[in-house]
C-alpha cells in the first residue's frame, strides 16, 4: 500500500439533516486523520444543471455545515456524482500517490455509491466507515453497504477501523475454522427454533433438523461466524461453487443492530463479482429485502419447508 487519506464528501448545509447524525464521529474521524498524518481531503458538490436551486456555486447552500472540522485546504469541487469526476481531486491523489482511501458523507444512495463504485474499478482500495456515511433515505442503507462491499470495499465502524474497545467493536467476524462448525450449526438449530419454526408445520422442523445433520448436505458449504467478544452469535454459510447462501443466522439479542449486514457484507468481500441466491423463510425475507435481494419465484413448500428464492446480483455498472 502506499499512502492513504480520509475523503469526506459533499457536507454541505444543502445535503440531508440526517449529517446531524454522524457529524460527532465524522469530526472524530477527521481530527484522529489529521493526528496521525493521514491525509484528509474534501469534496464539495457545485450543481451546474438549469432549473434546479440546491448546490449552486456561490450559495449558502453549497458550503460546508458550521460543525465540520476543516483541518487542511484540500478541497476539490465535482459536478458530477463520483468524487474523481473531479479533475483537480483526481490529479492531486495520482501526483502524491495516494492508492487506500477511507470514505466518510453523503449521500449513500448516490455520491459515496458513486464514489466507491468507480474508486475500485480503478483499482484503488475503498474502506467505507459506515457510521461516517449518511442518506436522505436511511432505509436504504443496509442495502447500500452491501451494495459497497460487493464491489470490493471494506465496510466497517470508524471503532472497528481504530480498534478501540467500544460495542461496535468488539463485534467481529471472520471464516470459521472446520473445527466451529458444529457450533455454528448449534446456533443455527437454536436461532431456527425460536424464530422459524413456529411458522412451520412440524415436517418442515424435521427436515430442517435432518439438514444440519447430514455430512452429504453440509459438504462444500463455506462458514463465516460474527463473535462478540469470543462468543459466536451469528454464522453464515454459503456454497462457495454455487455461490448459493444455505445458512444465515443471528442470535435474537443481535438481530436488527448490523450483525446480520456486516456478515454478509464480509462473505461478499470474499465473492466479488458473484451473484448470490439463496431461499428465503418467511422470518427473515424482510431483512434479505432491505440488504438488496430481490424475489425471483413465488413462495415454496418443499418437506415442509417454506422459502422464497431470492437473488443477489452483482451490478455490473454504476446505477
Amino acid at each position: 500500500m502506499g499512502k492513504k487519506a480520509l475523503v469526506v464528501i459533499d457536507i454541505q448545509n444543502d445535503i440531508t439533516k440526517n449529517y446531524r447524525n454522524i457529524i460527532g464521529r465524522l469530526n472524530e474521524a477527521i481530527d484522529r486523520a489529521a493526528a496521525n498524518g493521514t491525509e484528509v481531503i474534501y469534496i464539495r458538490h457545485h450543481n451546474l444543471s438549469e432549473g434546479t436551486r440546491t448546490f449552486k456555486p456561490g450559495t449558502r447552500g453549497s458550503e460546508f455545515v458550521p460543525e465540520l472540522h476543516i483541518v487542511s485546504g484540500n478541497v476539490f469541487v465535482k459536478s458530477k456524482a463520483s468524487a474523481l469526476t473531479s479533475e483537480g481531486f483526481a490529479a492531486f491523489i495520482r501526483e502524491n500517490g495516494f492508492d487506500e482511501f477511507y470514505i466518510a458523507g453523503a449521500d449513500a444512495t448516490g455520491c459515496i455509491k458513486s464514489t466507491c463504485f468507480n474508486m475500485r474499478k480503478a483499482g484503488y482500495a475503498v474502506r467505507v466507515i459506515s457510521d461516517c456515511v449518511t442518506s436522505y433515505d436511511l432505509t436504504k442503507m443496509d442495502e447500500m453497504f452491501a451494495y459497497y462491499a460487493q464491489k470490493g470495499c471494506k465496510v466497517r465502524t470508524l471503532a472497528e477501523y481504530i480498534g478501540t474497545a467500544e460495542a461496535p467493536a468488539k463485534i467481529s467476524i471472520r471464516p470459521l475454522e472446520e473445527e466451529e462448525t458444529e457450533a455454528a450449526l448449534e446456533l443455527a438449530w437454536r436461532v431456527f427454533t425460536e424464530f422459524e419454526s413456529p411458522v412451520y408445520a412440524p415436517e418442515g422442523t424435521e427436515e430442517f433438523r435432518k439438514s444440519i445433520n447430514d455430512e452429504k448436505y453440509l459438504a462444500g458449504i463455506c462458514y463465516y461466524g460474527a463473535f462478540d467478544a469470543g462468543k459466536l452469535i451469528g454464522v453464515l454459510g454459503i456454497r462457495n461453487e454455487q455461490a448459493h447462501i444455505c445458512f444465515f443466522f443471528v442470535d435474537g439479542e443481535y438481530q436488527r443492530r448490523g450483525t446480520g449486514t456486516a456478515l454478509f457484507g464480509r462473505m461478499l468481500e470474499d465473492f466479488p463479482g458473484r451473484n448470490i441466491t439463496l431461499n428465503a423463510a418467511p422470518y427473515g425475507l424482510p431483512f434479505y429485502k432491505a440488504l438488496g435481494f430481490k424475489v425471483t419465484d413465488d413462495e415454496q413448500t418443499v418437506n415442509g419447508i417454506r422459502f422464497t428464492p431470492m437473488e443477489y446480483t452483482y451490478e455490473q455498472e454504476e446505477k
